[in-house]
């Protein structure tokens, strides 16, 4: 079979800008906080690389890494691999482990403090209220990760028709 190969580079840009209404400027809410027009942004650079192996006429090995730095600190490295076995001309059989990363928004991050009312009901009654609810973003906050594991087969019952199964598993 053919060896494939792909090998890349990206850069993102990440950005919010925010403009309060003119009430929120000037803080003539009922209940609330002053706010001012805030933005933020960041740049995220990626590497990455996969790679698929013929090891046998029915045997297929891949393999995958990307790693991504954020300029608000946040960074990962995280791999993939994965084997395709083919006994049968009729049967394919698919597994991979891998693992994945998400970081912070910038709002999730950064967002300034912002109060105002929420609504309140209780589903059995008639019961509903307003209460005063504050939101901001926490600077603390770290990247979500995953480890992935999947299974999977094809089989091909008669002409035109294939059963396809598969199973995965994640790991938060």
């Amino acid at each position: 079979g053919t060896i494939a190969s792909a090998v890349g580079y990206q850069r993102r840009k990440d950005g919010y800008s925010n403009m309060p209404s003119l009430h929120s400027l000037t803080g003539d809410v009922f209940i609330g906080t002053k706010l001012v027009p805030t933005s933020d942004q960041r740049t995220v650079d990626s590497l990455f690389m996969e790679l698929s192996l013929p090891l046998l006429d029915n045997l297929e090995l891949s393999g995958a890494i990307r790693n991504e730095d954020y300029s608000t600190g946040q960074s990962s490295t995280d791999p993939k691999y994965g084997l395709v076995y083919t006994p049968f001309d009729f049967l394919t059989l698919r597994a991979s482990a891998g693992s994945s990363f998400i970081a912070p928004s910038l709002t999730q991050l950064n967002a300034p403090e912002s109060c105002g009312l929420t609504n309140v009901s209780d589903p059995f009654t008639t019961f509903a209220a307003f209460t005063a609810n504050c939101s901001k973003g926490n600077a603390a906050l770290v990247p979500e990760s995953a480890d992935t594991l999947s299974f999977g087969f094809e089989l091909d019952l008669i002409e035109g028709m294939r059963l396809q199964i598969d199973w995965s598993e994640t790991d938060f």
